[in-house]
């Protein structure tokens, strides 16, 4: 699998930005490190306090890494019910899978579309 942070800030990473390219099936892995808050002005936020978002997560290379960083989209579903941070506070900081499409989210390196995860 592609790691979060190769991509995040790697040339592949920087490629898909620039080209606005859709890399598919993917599998990227990283450490849940937090999410990023949309009511915030889009600020990416590394603690579950006061985590109102279901719908993305940002991985890392450490689970203590708050500088690079990348987002995943959570579909709807089963996806979303197992890996979001508002139901799932205790994921913060372990290491997840995603299987997906690397593209463009929140104006970074990110994978969307995910089918396929693996939570440790």
């Amino acid at each position: 699998p592609y790691r979060a942070w190769d991509l995040s800030c790697g040339e592949l990473g920087k490629w898909v930005l620039a080209n606005g390219v859709k890399l598919t099936d993917c599998w990227v892995e990283g450490y849940i490190v937090g999410f990023i808050n949309r009511r915030n002005e889009n600020k990416a936020t590394f603690t579950v306090e006061g985590c109102n978002e279901v719908s993305n997560v940002l991985i890392a290379k450490e689970a203590s890494d708050t500088v690079v960083y990348m987002p995943i989209e959570l579909p709807s579903g089963e996806v979303r019910n197992a890996l979001n941070l508002k139901a799932n506070p205790t994921n913060l900081g372990k290491k997840v899978k995603v299987y997906g499409m690397l593209q463009e989210f929140f104006f970074m390196p990110g994978v969307k579309g995910i089918t396929k995860f693996e939570l440790q």
